[in-house]
């Protein structure tokens, strides 16, 4: 992903990217879009900023779709087995995530994450 700066094409830093975390009894719930600048650089920032909280539940996108093809994923089969047991070593108690994602890396990481791991919808409400 580029951005045009006058006639030049640069590599986009992500810096408008935004990661919320929610305290909520002691316990954070990490919120992002779509995780261009990563899903484990969010909850690492997270994490560093507020260390030793537990972390509840992560909800946004992984950013793991391949592009241009919807049906392909943007890393290896053993890379993003290594994103989910990454998440699961914070500890995350459950991750909510949408269609950034991509259906085939969702199942990659629903092998891994198994019930932790949750398909985020539009208009989905759920209760942590």
């Amino acid at each position: 992903m580029v951005l045009k700066k006058g006639s030049d094409w640069r590599p986009d830093g992500f810096k408008h990217e935004l990661v919320m975390a929610v305290v909520e009894q002691g316990e954070l719930v990490v919120v992002s879009g779509c995780g261009h600048s990563g899903t484990l650089n969010m909850i690492d920032a997270v994490a560093s900023e507020l260390p030793g909280m537990p972390i509840k539940a992560v909800v946004g996108g992984f950013h793991l779709v391949g592009l241009p093809r919807l049906n392909t994923m943007a890393g290896s089969r053993l890379e993003v087995q290594d994103v989910g047991r990454q998440v699961l070593a914070y500890p995350v108690r459950e991750t909510y995530t949408g269609h950034c994602t991509g259906r085939k890396a969702f199942r990659v990481l629903k092998a891994v994450m198994g019930g932790r791991l949750h398909a985020l919808h539009t208009g989905m409400r759920f209760e942590l």
